[in-house]
């Protein structure tokens, strides 16, 4: 009995999580406006393409939400300078959302002698949880704040 309905629920259960997994590459979102809606999705050779900063607060909200709809974790963000820092000794990683994000504008002479900045605004904790291996385990801090 068993054995029959293995038999049967296998092939379903496959079908149903190949399904699944080609949703996502269905959903894909496109903005209208988005001047970078071009970039490559996925796995690619450059993931993290550079773009120059928006220049006004339409350009800076469009520039959000094409970084909300391609890059959800935002391992972009700080791929630049976690690859300026290796091989550097990081004593100590502060990662976070926007109070530690602005902790730079406030006072950039704090990170320095191996004191890292790793905050995003906005960012909610899965968000965080996706980029703590690139911004957080890569730089083998001593500590985590």
């Amino acid at each position: 009995m068993r054995t029959t309905m293995l038999r049967f629920t296998a092939p379903l259960l496959a079908a149903a999580c190949a399904m699944a997994l080609a949703v996502p590459a269905l959903a894909e979102t496109k903005v209208p406006g988005d001047p970078h809606a071009d970039d490559p999705v996925g796995i690619v050779a450059d993931p993290c393409p550079t773009h120059e900063k928006p220049s006004d607060e339409a350009a800076w909200k469009l520039w959000n939400l094409h970084m909300r709809t391609r890059d959800f974790g935002q391992l972009c963000r700080y791929a630049a300078a976690n690859k300026a820092i290796e091989g550097q000794k990081v004593r100590v990683v502060f990662m976070g959302d926007s109070i530690t994000d602005n902790w730079i504008n406030l006072d950039p002479t704090m990170f320095q002698n191996g004191l890292v900045d790793r905050g995003i605004s906005g960012q909610t904790t899965q968000q965080m949880l996706v980029r703590f291996r690139n911004d957080v385990i890569a730089l083998k801090p001593q500590a985590v704040h």
